[in-house]
């Protein structure tokens, strides 16, 4: 071994933080009844590429998991989003995966079935997280605070202990279903779904290259690998830092009362993660990868389009405004959102008092980052909102409490003080409001602009002026408690710096 050169293995994080569900039986699935489903979905000695539909996935999956079809749907949806770089094919898998696509639509695609497979494998990692303090806190009020660095070694070692522990089960898994002790060329190519070769881009290559050929097993008579040589040459390069996305991303941790502005140039194609943060906001404009928004109080937070996942988790009393193919809620209490989205909004357990509008705001180059992150073409559908779970069938009066769609009469876009209006009513927009929330805002505008106009009036006493400030004030205050609003005032906090790049 020592004559190879060192090539580190390292964990791919994304499948972990934005590909692990909440379907309890996902995680239970045992190694048999894995191998079942990849013997049947091979074909021939399985050294071919080979796909799963969705229609097959469908029935096997409530068979074995008591999944709905829609519930089997998410699965494939979110493998698309973490497996998937291929832009034409995402396109694809976006129109495909409309919630009023026909159901024959959806039957008609397939997946990579190696990856799914790896894919269901990682589903276990849900009973893992549970048990660390980083993910496991629900019922408390009140947020566990830890260095952001403390939280991230402790979850790298958790995955890397993971990918190890499941070695044997995942080759096995993978390995040719007439002879356990061989795998295929592109059953290794699946393991790039939780693996990354440090300047590699392709796994089988360097595992078949000359160097490194006869330490992982490779035969090139039968262009498959000795399983047994094949796990330990793994075994031997998975080691060090797990987190292989680290320099893909921006991190900000126990912030309390900053602004932060990003632009741009600084977060095209990068990830942001957010954690532990209080009392502040956060405005990033960009084309960005994936989102994660964890442990937040009172935080206020604008994303432009994200081509991924927005993971919002155990926060409470925050803003979140952004355009994204997906948006997931988890133990979150009190927050509001609004939203363009290319799939359901999910809402996982321990939601409560989730208020769901439409996405309004406009910025500079908004329309160029659409296009980036695949969204200019795909519909929005923030309204459809769907829990997951199956303590939404346990108490309905907990389920209508978990979130709500933002009336018309409440909702008004979210303004980016940077950039002036956030008025989305232009023909040339592309995030035009829904036509009964355009009309409500048009005419508050309107009430708005008469009101300003009777108070620039040059006839106006003075007396009066200041009698009619004291009874807005009054009834403005009586408003605030009447409808719970006045903790968001006692909150209110001029930022201490604010950060610009």
């Amino acid at each position: 071994m020592a004559s190879a050169t060192p090539c580190p293995l390292f964990v791919r994080d994304t499948p972990f933080l934005y590909g692990v569900l909440p379907f309890s039986s996902l995680g239970k699935l045992g190694s048999p009844v894995l191998m079942t489903l990849m013997s049947e979905t091979k074909n021939g000695e399985g050294n071919e590429e080979c796909f799963l539909s969705f229609s097959a996935w469908r029935k096997w999956a409530f068979a074995n998991c008591k999944l709905t079809p829609d519930e089997a749907w998410i699965c494939f949806e979110t493998f698309d989003l973490v497996a998937t770089e291929d832009k034409q094919r995402r396109d694809r898998f976006l129109r495909l995966c409309m919630p009023n696509s026909e159901t024959s639509d959806r039957d008609l695609v397939s997946v990579n079935a190696n990856e799914f497979i790896v894919f269901l494998v990682i589903q276990k990692f849900r009973h893992v997280a549970l048990r660390t303090s980083v993910l496991t806190e629900r019922a408390s009020p009140e947020f566990k605070r830890g260095s952001l660095e403390d939280e991230s070694s402790v979850m790298d070692s958790k995955r890397l202990q993971f990918i190890k522990d499941c070695m044997d089960d995942i080759l096995k898994i993978l390995s040719i279903p007439s002879n356990h002790r061989i795998m295929s060329l592109p059953a290794l190519n699946a393991l790039e779904l939780c693996l990354h070769v440090k300047g590699e881009k392709n796994l089988a290559n360097l595992a078949r290259s000359k160097e490194h050929a006869s330490l992982s097993g490779y035969s090139s008579t039968v262009q498959s690998f000795s399983l047994a040589k094949l796990n330990i040459w793994l075994r031997t390069y998975l080691s060090g830092q797990s987190r292989s996305d680290a320099e893909e991303r921006l991190e900000f941790s126990s912030l309390n009362k900053k602004l932060v502005l990003l632009e741009p140039h600084r977060v095209n194609q990068k990830e942001i993660v957010i954690t532990n943060c209080s009392s502040s906001a956060f405005y990033i404009f960009g084309a960005l990868r994936n989102v994660k928004i964890h442990g937040c109080k009172g935080i206020t937070v604008v994303l432009s389009a994200v081509q991924g996942t927005v993971s919002f988790a155990r926060c409470r009393r925050a803003t979140i405004v952004s355009a994204c193919r997906r948006i997931t809620f988890g133990s979150c209490v009190d927050c509001t959102s609004q939203l363009w989205t290319a799939t359901y909004p999910l809402v996982f357990e321990g939601c409560q008092s989730i208020s769901i509008g439409p996405f309004g705001s406009l910025y500079p180059e908004m329309l160029s980052h659409f296009e980036m992150t695949g969204l200019s073409d795909i519909s929005n559908v923030w309204h459809k909102k769907k829990l997951i779970g199956t303590w939404k069938d346990k108490d309905q009066n907990r389920t209508k409490r978990a979130a709500s769609l933002t009336s018309d009469a409440d909702y008004f876009p979210f303004f980016i003080p940077f950039y002036g209006s956030a008025m989305p009513i232009s023909e040339e927009a592309l995030v035009r409001l829904p036509e009964n929330y355009a009309s409500e805002v048009k005419q508050k505008l309107r009430k708005v602009t008469s009101f300003r106009e009777k108070l620039r009036a040059p006839d106006l006493e003075h007396e009066l002026l200041i009698k009619f400030a004291g009874y807005m004030n009054s009834q403005f205050s009586e408003w605030l408690q009447e409808t719970g609003n006045m903790r968001y005032i006692a909150e209110l906090t001029y930022p201490e710096t604010d950060t610009h790049t």
